[in-house]
């Protein structure tokens, strides 16, 4: 899971002021605190947009505790804490990033672990027909797919009151926006959507992805697939269904004083072998 949001400052012709903040942190419950990028915009004659910043003051507050971050050798824009320290569920974190005069923070709350109970893979008897494209559809062909369907299944917390977000990735992507259109491999939601009855358990999602192959008579290729389902709450909802958004310039972010993310997840993955 790659969340990337400091790019699209250099994506509008207005673009946001240059040198503002951007900060992407992911606190995972049950795991080690994560480290913490930090970056700032760039104005649009610049030939790199989001460069890293290497002498900010970071500082993460986990639970009333001070954690002091200090910067990675090596890797521009990226501090690790300085004492390691496990985020547990419920937990609360603030972050506060320092850096030319400015100040960038954000706080949020651990959710409650997930995992997945079972993944159900049912790829389609046969392949069939489809139309590739381009994303600007300036180059139609004509191909073949496998189509293969994927539910998740989890069990939801008796206090549900988080978003999940549900995801699929194939080993490989190709350019087909008709076909990407289509298909779903990717959806955020309340987890009680994720059931006709919001009191069920567990809960579930269905997906399906496409494998391009050569003709109709070829057998699916085997195939590793990676999956996720990952809670946790508003702010992360909202920034990643705002991530697609054609209207926005950069994601919904949580930092006041500056862009990005900075939220508490649960995340649980598998890679699942397909047409072994």
């Amino acid at each position: 899971m790659v969340l990337f949001v400091t790019m699209l400052a250099a994506c509008d012709v207005a673009g946001p002021e240059p040198d503002r903040i951007v900060v992407e942190a992911f606190v995972e419950t049950g795991a080690a605190l994560p480290t913490v990028v930090v970056r700032h915009t760039a104005s649009l004659d610049e030939p790199d947009a989001a460069p890293p910043v290497s002498d900010a003051e970071v500082l993460l507050t986990l639970d009333g505790e001070p954690m002091p971050y200090q910067p990675v050798a090596g890797a521009a824009g990226t501090y690790a804490p300085v004492v390691e320290r496990t985020a547990e569920v419920g937990g609360r974190f603030a972050l506060d990033v320092a850096w030319q005069g400015q100040r960038a923070v954000a706080s949020s709350r651990l959710p409650e672990p997930i995992t997945l109970d079972s993944v159900r893979v049912v790829p389609s008897a046969a392949p069939v027909e489809a139309v590739f494209a381009d994303s600007l559809g300036l180059e139609v062909r004509e191909g073949v797919i496998y189509p293969v369907t994927v539910t998740l299944f989890w069990t939801a917390p008796e206090a549900d009151t988080a978003w999940v977000r549900a995801r699929l990735r194939p080993p490989a992507s190709f350019p087909s926006a008709v076909v990407d259109f289509v298909l779903r491999t990717d959806e955020t939601r309340r987890e009680t959507e994720f059931a006709e009855d919001a009191a069920a358990s567990p809960r579930q999602w269905s997906g399906t992805y496409a494998v391009p192959v050569e003709a109709l008579d070829d057998p699916l290729p085997p195939h590793a697939l990676d999956v996720f389902v990952l809670r946790s709450g508003t702010d992360y909802a909202e920034y990643a269904l705002s991530r697609t958004d054609p209207d926005r310039r950069e994601p919904v972010s949580n930092v006041e004083g500056g862009l990005g993310i900075a939220v508490g997840i649960a995340i649980d993955r598998r890679v699942i072998a397909v047409g072994e």
